[in-house]
């Protein structure tokens, strides 16, 4: 494969010695790689202060439309519509900011609704879900500057939220993963009814039937210290514990799933009684299905016999009248001719009358 240089990038003093890139993301759908962190400079002399996006397929370098962005980037993350980048981003005398959104559909930066909550410095950004699908949400986690505690919050969508979220003050969040409930042991969890998915949720920043999965180092409030825990029900539960080679405590930067979490409702199942009357009902449905079918068929071929035989019948009909009515004509034809023989008989019998007795006068 090609391989891309960080040579290429310069720091802010014109040199590569203070380069240092923090997060990559992709941009899905196309070859587009965001790249952030603290360099001004890329691909030679070109201007791409603190973030800069490559085309892996033709090698170039491009920066994004002109941005207020003065100060090294932390993480990015590719939310639903838009690129959300974390970091320190001073502009003079204005406020400093720690969340920035870019809008790829109209290349404008934008400040994120409710950032100004974000008390200090983002170092992770994690994409939420609403239970079924990505969304615009995410987590964000980070340090305060005030006191140096951990804080945690989630964008919704709309405006940046607090959870009911407590842990110690010693802690440092380095990942944050929602996971189904379906996929931990009810024993880890210890609560037997951890796999009775409901969709009331326990939290309202959390989706209903998901947990939190928050690696680093964590002091949690119940007294353990643990490098991996889960949070669901507003409580937390040690999961793992790391030490160091000096036996000193360790710390876990993140973890994953081999296939990303799914909606978990579509993992129910019903019951078999259920079942067992769905089946009865398929199957009587099917079985009247084929009995509308053939009283149709037979209702239908009657009707197509009855019209046949009722044709034939008119036909037999029209033929009887017409013979009738040829021997009717034949008939009084005859009586005629008849009449007529008669009157011609009778006439010639008249006139030999005469004629005979014309005869016997003669004679006598």
């Amino acid at each position: 494969g090609r391989e891309y240089n960080t040579q290429r990038l310069q720091g802010p003093d014109g040199d590569s010695t203070d380069v240092r890139v923090n997060r990559v993301a992709i941009r899905a759908d196309t070859s587009m790689v965001v790249v952030g962190g603290n360099f001004t400079a890329a691909g030679g002399m070109l201007e791409c202060p603190y973030i800069c996006t490559l085309d892996i397929n033709e090698g170039q370098w491009s920066p994004l439309a002109t941005s207020a962005l003065i100060g090294p980037v932390t993480d990015l993350l590719f939310t639903k519509d838009s690129l959300v980048v974390a970091g320190t981003f001073k502009n003079g005398t204005q406020p400093t900011r720690y969340l920035q959104r870019y809008d790829f559909s109209i290349n404008v930066w934008s400040d994120i609704d409710g950032a100004d909550r974000v008390p200090g410095p983002v170092t992770v950004l994690t994409a939420a879900s609403d239970g079924t699908e990505t969304t615009d949400g995410f987590y964000i986690t980070g340090v305060s500057m005030v006191d140096a505690s951990p804080y945690f919050f989630k964008y919704d969508g709309t405006t940046v939220v607090s959870p009911d979220f407590t842990i110690g003050e010693q802690s440092t969040i380095n990942g944050v993963l929602e996971v189904p409930r379906s996929r931990i042991p009810s024993s880890v969890l210890g609560d037997s009814k951890s796999q009775t998915l409901s969709r009331r949720s326990d939290n309202p920043v959390i989706p209903a039937g998901y947990v939190l999965a928050i690696s680093g180092d964590l002091f949690l409030p119940s007294g353990p210290r643990a490098s991996n825990a889960f949070f669901y029900n507003n409580e937390w539960v040690p999961f793992l514990s790391t030490v160091q080679n000096d036996g000193s405590p360790g710390y876990v930067t993140s973890v994953f799933f081999e296939i990303p979490p799914t909606n978990v409702y579509q993992r129910q199942r019903l019951s078999v009684a259920l079942v067992i009357i769905i089946a009865i009902a398929i199957a009587l449905g099917i079985t009247l299905l084929i009995v509308v079918v053939g009283l149709v068929y037979i209702y239908l071929r009657n009707r197509r016999e009855a019209a046949a035989t009722a044709s034939a019948a008119s036909a037999a009909l029209a033929a009887t009248t017409t013979s009738g009515t040829t021997k009717a004509t034949l008939g009084a034809m005859a009586l005629g001719t008849g009449a007529a023989c008669a009157r011609q008989i009778q006439s010639d019998s008249f006139h030999n009358t005469s004629m005979a007795r014309d005869t016997w006068g003669n004679n006598a």
